[in-house]
C-alpha cells in the first residue's frame, strides 16, 4: 500500500511541476511478508533476516527497499518474502519489471540503441548503463518467451476463429552462424515458435514441427521453400498436410539452375576487362560538362517527343559525357529482386555495346580534335570488349536463357520484369488454375521435346516443375471455424511473411549498430527474439496479459529461475558455437603434428567451457 501511495504522489507532483528528480535522496521503503501467520500450518512467523537493496522503477524512480524476510520454525516451507516487493522487481534484481519492459520495447520494437534507451530512462529518473540495457532487453525476451508458451492454449483458440492456422516455415543464418528457424501463422501474422539450430537437418526440423503441433494443433497447411530438411520433417510429422511451395523461391532456384553457371563465367570474363576504374576516371573528367549543361540535359531527357532534335543541340562533349555517366551507372541496374531476376552484369554489357556504337557516331561528328581524343579514351576499352568473341557468345546464350526465364516469371504472374516492387511482390491476384494453365503453355513451348534433345538447363527446369507441381498449383483449403462457418482459404503464393520477419530483424540490427547482422550477433541472439513483433497484435497482447493490466504485471507472475536458465543456455551455446574457425585453423596448418593439434583443440574447448 505504501508503495502505491508514494507512486501516486510522485506522479501527481511530477505532472504539476515537471521535475523528474523530486527527491534529493532515494527514499527507504520497508517491505515484509504480508500475512501474519504461516500459510501452511497457521503458526506464528518469525524474522529470518532483513536486507536492503537499491532498486529503480519507472513510476517511483530510485528507492532503497528494506525487506524483512519471515519464516515458520515448525514448517520447512522456506523463507517468506514480501509479495508487494516481488511485484515491483525480480528477486535479487535492481530494476523493476516496468524498466525491463521499457528497455525491451525500446530496443526490439522501437529499434533504439542501448545508449538512446539509457538516455530515455535517465530522463525518467532511472540511471542505467548501456551494458545493463542489453541485459534487461535479454530478460525481456526470456520473460516474453515463457509468457508466450503459457498463452499457447488461448492462442490456439484464437486460431480456431479462423478455422485453423497456416504455418509458414523458413530459417535464416549468416556464414559460420547458427540457423534461426521460425514459424508464422499466415492468417494472424503471429510468430508461433522460433529456435536456433546448429544444423538444419530433417530430425531438427521434425522436433520443431512436433513442438508446434503440441502447442497449437495440426496446421491447415504448410507454406515453405524447397528445402530438403523441411520436406523430410513434414513427411515424418505432418504427412498428408498440404504443402504450398513459395512461387518466388521456386523461380529463384529455377533461374539459378538455368543461368547461374554461365553468369558466373560471364562475370569473370567481363571483370578481366577492368572497365570499372576506367569509367570512373573518365566520368570525373566529363563531370564539368554535365554540371555546365545540367539544365539542357534535363530538358533533353524530359522532352522525349523530339529526342533527336534535343540531343543534336547539345555539344558533342556533353553528349559523350552523358554516355559515360550512363555506362558507369549501368551495372547498378535492377529491380531489387536479386539474382537471377536482376542480371546487372549482363545488362551492363548490353548497355556498353550500345554506348560503344553511340560513341563512334559522336566521334564522327565531333568538330574538335580534343573531343575526339576524349572519346577515344572510352572507345579503346569498349572496342576490346566488343571484339571478345567468347564474351559475346556467352552473352548471347545468357540472353536467350534469360528470356526463357522471364517468360516463366510472367507465367507465374510474380516477380515479372515489368513490375518493380522488389521482394515485397505478393504476385498478381489471379486464380491458381490460371497460373497453372500459363505454366502448361510455357512447358508446351519450351519443354515439350524429348529429354535427350533438351539442353541441360531446360532439362533441370522440366524436372523441377514436375517434382514440385503438387505444391505449386494446389487448390484452396476449405475449413470450418470454431463458430461453425465454412471458409475457403487460398494461402499466399509466397513466403513473404517469413522474409519480412527476417528483414525486420536485420533492419533493427542496422538501426541499433549501423552494421549488418553478423554471425556473432545472430549466435548471441536469444531464440525468442522474433516473438517481440507479436506485441503489435492487440488480440495477442490481450491473450498474453491474461488478466494483468500491463506486461510488467504479467512478468511479475513468472518464476525468474527459468528466465535465468534461458539466458544462460543461449549465451553458453553462442560462446561454444562462435569459435569454430579458431580450431579449424589448427587442423589446416599442415606443419602441426597431430598430437599438438589434438592437444590445442582440447585446450580450446576447456577454455570455452570455463569462459
Amino acid at each position: 500500500m505504501i508503495v502505491r501511495v508514494l507512486r501516486q504522489f510522485v506522479a501527481n507532483v511530477v505532472e504539476q511541476l515537471c521535475i523528474p528528480n523530486l527527491l534529493p535522496r532515494a527514499p527507504l521503503i520497508n517491505f515484509r511478508y504480508e500475512a501474519k501467520a504461516c500459510p501452511s500450518c497457521g503458526g506464528p512467523l518469525h524474522v529470518l533476516k532483513t536486507a536492503t537493496r537499491k532498486v529503480s522503477t519507472l513510476h517511483i524512480g530510485p528507492l532503497v527497499a528494506g525487506e524483512t524476510v519471515m519464516h515458520c520454525r515448525k514448517c520447512p516451507a522456506g523463507p517468506l518474502h514480501s509479495g508487494e516487493l516481488a511485484k515491483l522487481v525480480p528477486p535479487g534484481g535492481n530494476f523493476g519489471y516496468d524498466v525491463i519492459v521499457y528497455a525491451g520495447r525500446s530496443m526490439l520494437l522501437e529499434h533504439r540503441t542501448a545508449e538512446e534507451t539509457a538516455a530515455a530512462l535517465a530522463a525518467r529518473n532511472v540511471k542505467i548503463a548501456s551494458r545493463t540495457v542489453h541485459e534487461l532487453a535479454a530478460r525481456f525476451v526470456a520473460y516474453l518467451g515463457i509468457a508466450h508458451l503459457e498463452a499457447a492454449p488461448a492462442v490456439s483458440e484464437l486460431f480456431g476463429l479462423n478455422g485453423g492456422y497456416i504455418l509458414h516455415l523458413d530459417s535464416t543464418s549468416r556464414k559460420g552462424s547458427v540457423k534461426l528457424l521460425a514459424g508464422i501463422d499466415e492468417l494472424t501474422g503471429l510468430v508461433l515458435l522460433s529456435v536456433k539450430l546448429r544444423r538444419e537437418t530433417g530430425d531438427d526440423v521434425a522436433q520443431f514441427l512436433e513442438r508446434i503441433v503440441e502447442l497449437y494443433g495440426v496446421p491447415l497447411a504448410i507454406s515453405c521453400d524447397m528445402a530438403a530438411a523441411i520436406r523430410c520433417a513434414r513427411l515424418k510429422v505432418l504427412r498428408g498436410i498440404p504443402v504450398f511451395i513459395c512461387h518466388f523461391h521456386f523461380l529463384r532456384d529455377a533461374g539459378k539452375d538455368m543461368i547461374n553457371s554461365d553468369y558466373q563465367l560471364f562475370r569473370r570474363l567481363l571483370d578481366k576487362h577492368d572497365l570499372g576504374d576506367k569509367l570512373k576516371r573518365l566520368q570525373l573528367t566529363c563531370q564539368p560538362h554535365l554540371t555546365a549543361h545540367a539544365d539542357a540535359i534535363e530538358q533533353a531527357l524530359v522532352k522525349t517527343a523530339t529526342p533527336q532534335q534535343q540531343w543534336s543541340n547539345l555539344p558533342a562533349e556533353v553528349q559523350f559525357a552523358v554516355l559515360v555517366s550512363s555506362a558507369a551507372a549501368a551495372e547498378h541496374h535492377g529491380d531489387g529482386l536479386g539474382f537471377p531476376f536482376d542480371r546487372p552484369k549482363l545488362h551492363c554489357y548490353q548497355h556498353l555495346m550500345l554506348v560503344c556504337s553511340a560513341a563512334g557516331v559522336i566521334r564522327e561528328h565531333a568538330d574538335s580534335g580534343k573531343t575526339q581524343q576524349l572519346i577515344d579514351r572510352l572507345l579503346k576499352p569498349l572496342t576490346g570488349l566488343r571484339d571478345d568473341a567468347q564474351l559475346a557468345a556467352l552473352a548471347e546464350r545468357l540472353r536467350a536463357n534469360a528470356e526463357i526465364f522471364d517468360e516463366l516469371r510472367e507465367a507465374f504472374r510474380i516477380a515479372q520484369p515489368t513490375v518493380s516492387i522488389g521482394l515485397n511482390d505478393p504476385g498478381a491476384p489471379v486464380e491458381i488454375s490460371v497460373i497453372e494453365q500459363a505454366v502448361n503453355s510455357f512447358q508446351a513451348k519450351h519443354l515439350s521435346a524429348e529429354d535427350e534433345q533438351l539442353p541441360m538447363e531446360l532439362l533441370k527446369l522440366k524436372e523441377q516443375i514436375a517434382r514440385h507441381r503438387p505444391g505449386l498449383f494446389r487448390d484452396p483449403i476449405r475449413t470450418t471455424t470454431s463458430d461453425g462457418h465454412t471458409r475457403l482459404i487460398q494461402p499466399q503464393r509466397t513466403n513473404n511473411a517469413m522474409e519480412h520477419l527476417f528483414r525486420d530483424i536485420g533492419r533493427s540490427e542496422r538501426r541499433r549498430t549501423g552494421l549488418n547482422l553478423t554471425a556473432r550477433r545472430l549466435n548471441a541472439m536469444l531464440p525468442d527474439t522474433p516473438l517481440a513483433c507479436n506485441l503489435n497484435n492487440l488480440d495477442y497482447k490481450r491473450i498474453l496479459l491474461d488478466g494483468s493490466d500491463t506486461l510488467a504485471q504479467r512478468f511479475s507472475r513468472i518464476d525468474p529461475q527459468p528466465v535465468r536458465d534461458s539466458i544462460n543456455e543461449a549465451r553458453n551455446d553462442g560462446k561454444i558455437f562462435s569459435k569454430p574457425r579458431a580450431m579449424s585453423k589448427i587442423l589446416k596448418d599442415i606443419t602441426t603434428p597431430h598430437r599438438l593439434a589434438i592437444a590445442a583443440i582440447l585446450r580450446k574447448i576447456s577454455q570455452l567451457q570455463t569462459a
